[in-house]
């Protein structure tokens, strides 16, 4: 990690107060933090983060490249996955067990694809998509329940969000305990409620749930 950043302590507390802020003043063009369906019901719009060295910058705040992975309460005992043909009508892929849920809107493919989504062993909330590198012409809208996570216990303290990973979640590890991962690219999230979160990704990579800034 870049010698620059805050220790995690100080980058929790200003996750705070970003998440307070992006709440406060959602519908401000300005911070423009979470995703808006468009007037006319489109897609929608999106704003990323691109980690292109080890410190990202949004209006003056830093964002580090690594993020805490959120916990689950009890772990997949084994990896999970399904696959389906989705053409260009769309379709969803889901694993109940895990929580999660992937919608694929029409059109987002240009040629049927067989798609498919792995929840990874374990306690993280952490997923794998394949073909990896599939681009979308359209986002994808990826639902996560959080009922079954650490969640409701820090979420209101550091905020909440998915994030992308190019490789695997083993290769991402900074830290010994397998508490912090490196990542690619924080996919600017909003909770629905308590126990959902959604964000939108445009390509397959790994996808894991976060604490910390936005």
């Amino acid at each position: 990690m870049h010698p620059s950043l805050r220790p995690l302590s100080l980058l929790l507390v200003a996750s705070a107060a970003i998440a307070a802020a992006a709440i406060a003043s959602c519908s401000s063009p300005d911070l423009g933090l979470r995703p808006k369906l468009s007037a006319v019901g489109g897609k929608p719009m999106m704003q990323q983060v691109q980690a292109t060295d080890s410190a990202m910058n949004l209006t003056n705040t830093s964002y580090s490249d690594t993020a805490v992975v959120l916990k689950r309460t009890a772990a997949l005992p084994a990896d999970i996955s399904v696959t389906a043909l989705i053409g260009s009508a769309g379709g969803t892929l889901e694993i109940p067990s895990a929580g999660i849920r992937v919608e694929i809107p029409g059109k987002a493919l240009s040629a049927s694809t067989q798609l498919t989504m792995t929840a990874l062993k374990g306690d993280n909330v952490a997923y794998e998509f394949g073909p990896h590198g599939t681009l979308f012409n359209k986002p994808l809208k990826v639902t996560q329940d959080l009922t079954n996570t650490v969640a409701a216990a820090v979420a209101k303290q550091v905020g909440i969000h998915g994030a992308y990973f190019p490789t695997s979640l083993d290769s991402a590890w900074v830290d010994a305990g397998r508490g912090r991962a490196r990542i690619k690219e924080n996919q600017l999230s909003y909770k629905v409620s308590d126990t959902q979160l959604k964000f939108y990704v445009d390509h397959f990579s790994g996808y894991m749930v976060a604490l910390g800034a936005w």
